[in-house]
């Protein structure tokens, strides 16, 4: 039921592969056939390693940011399709759910 919601963390990775592969081959690109073109290249090593850190930073926050979105909508879809079920069942089954269910606070807490 929550599968899909995973796939926008997923989805994230190739984007970010994307992002760091066309700045690489931009940055060995831009003046391939000029004399010195070693050279600059390896002097531009430290500027090609910051903006590969800043892809990767901006990375590591969007999935923090996505898990936490995924986590908390799973358990919405969850506690909808529970509050459903429950819904759907008489009163003195409901109050037995209610008995049975332990530290329901704490998970709701957790989640």
């Amino acid at each position: 039921m929550v599968e899909p919601l995973a796939e926008r963390t997923r989805d994230l990775y190739p984007a970010a592969e994307e992002r760091l592969l066309g700045i690489i081959a931009r940055q060995l690109a831009d003046g391939l056939d000029a004399p010195g073109w070693a050279e600059r290249k390896l002097a531009a090593i430290q500027q090609l390693r910051r903006a590969s850190h800043g892809v990767v930073d901006e990375l590591g926050k969007a999935v923090s940011l996505d898990v936490f979105d995924v986590v908390a909508e799973a358990y919405n879809e969850g506690h909808r399709a529970a509050v459903a079920e429950i819904g759907a069942l008489p009163d003195q089954a409901r109050a037995l759910v209610d008995d049975v269910t332990p530290n329901a606070q704490a998970i709701d807490r957790l989640a």
